[in-house]
């Protein structure tokens, strides 16, 4: 994939933004401005591969304060306006008119794993409207994101890591507007979620979409192929690591069996956020790469790692009750799978008693 592909639209926004900002400044001034202000990568100095390296909105600013568009000095400082009350901070709940949107975070190590989004969410009339997203951070980065005047609506903040062991280490993510919008560690997982504003919010209870423990076949499940199996407790080889009851499936190796998937795409329109809980049982696994994987299928698109069980948090042996909350992300209709990511027919895992829930 050519990564200009990513960095056009990226570049693009940012100079939007600058330009909104210095509407007095022309458009070989912007772009003067964004390639001064640029973050060298590779090759010092200008190359075919990076081009002029890392756009850096804030740099630009920096930099337009400086060299202010049409030459000479910059403009002389107006008097300082009357005092004016401190303003509130934007609440969390519904608001009237608009808000804006503050927020800061720092990379960890990898810098250019991290990407984020904010965009309209479930309920509104713009849902899925992006207003403001960032990507290709240094690593060990401080950023500051100020988004003003949104209108009063539900959003979703979502960051990204390609990695999928989030923003460790010393990276954080903090939101000071709106006020009182919780920020736990993103410090494991490919995605992190959370909404706010006029989302409208129902009763605080789970409800049951589908509840599989594999006493009478397979469920709501498919059966993955030769290396998916149901293993019954009378099993000599395999039984006594049935989790619970009588039955339980069996995934082996790492090919395209290996594998347990809905029979069918299961509506979650009426819900925001979704939990799937299940026993499971590691056996043999024992190279750091084998693993196994709970993943989500969104409105028909392809399948993405919602957690991943490695020999790093569990042990070979030990019975778990896992259970995994995330959001549904404006999705309408999902599935559900686990995969096996072993190396060979003797490297197990068994799981029971799945049960996938929604809460509005």
């Amino acid at each position: 994939v050519c990564p200009s592909r990513y960095a056009t639209p990226h570049v693009s926004g940012v100079a939007l933004v600058l330009w909104n900002k210095h509407p007095q400044c022309t458009n070989a001034e912007i772009r003067d401005a964004l390639e001064q202000s640029a973050k060298d990568l590779g090759t010092p100095g200008r190359d075919n591969y990076y081009g002029h390296g890392a756009v850096k909105y804030w740099n630009a600013e920096q930099y337009l304060a400086n060299n202010p568009c049409g030459g000479g000095p910059p403009p002389p400082t107006p008097p300082p306006p009357p005092p004016t009350p401190v303003p509130t901070p934007t609440p969390s709940g519904p608001c009237v008119g608009q808000f804006n949107f503050v927020m800061e975070f720092k990379t960890d190590d990898y810098g250019w794993e991290t990407s984020w989004e904010l965009k309209h969410a479930g309920g509104s009339d713009d849902q899925g409207k992006v207003v403001g997203e960032g990507s290709d951070y240094g690593n060990h980065e401080t950023n500051n994101v100020e988004i003003m005047g949104l209108s009063c609506d539900c959003y979703e903040l979502n960051f990204q890591d390609t990695y999928g062991d989030g923003i460790f280490s010393s990276g954080y993510i903090e939101i000071t507007s709106p006020v009182g919008i919780e920020t736990p560690p993103f410090d494991d997982g490919f995605t992190w979620s959370v909404e706010f504003g006029t989302c409208a919010t129902g009763p605080d209870e789970w409800e049951e979409i589908t509840k599989d423990d594999f006493e009478n076949g397979w469920g709501n499940f498919l059966d993955g192929g030769e290396d998916a199996a149901l293993i019954a407790k009378s099993n000599t080889k395999h039984g006594s690591y049935v989790p619970s009851g009588s039955r339980a499936v069996r995934l082996r190796d790492n090919t395209n069996t290996s594998v347990i998937t809905h029979s069918v795409a299961h509506d979650v329109s009426a819900y925001s956020k979704l939990r799937v809980s299940f026993k499971f049982i590691m056996r043999s696994m024992d190279k750091r790469q084998e693993d196994f994987w709970l993943q989500i299928s969104k409105d028909g698109q392809p399948f993405e790692n919602v957690s991943e069980y490695t020999l790093d948090d569990f042990d070979n042996g030990q019975f778990y009750d896992e259970s995994v909350e995330f959001f549904t992300n404006g999705a309408s209709n999902v599935k559900l799978r686990f995969r096996c990511d072993a190396s060979g027919n003797k490297d197990w895992v068994y799981l029971d008693d799945i049960v996938f829930e929604g809460k509005a």
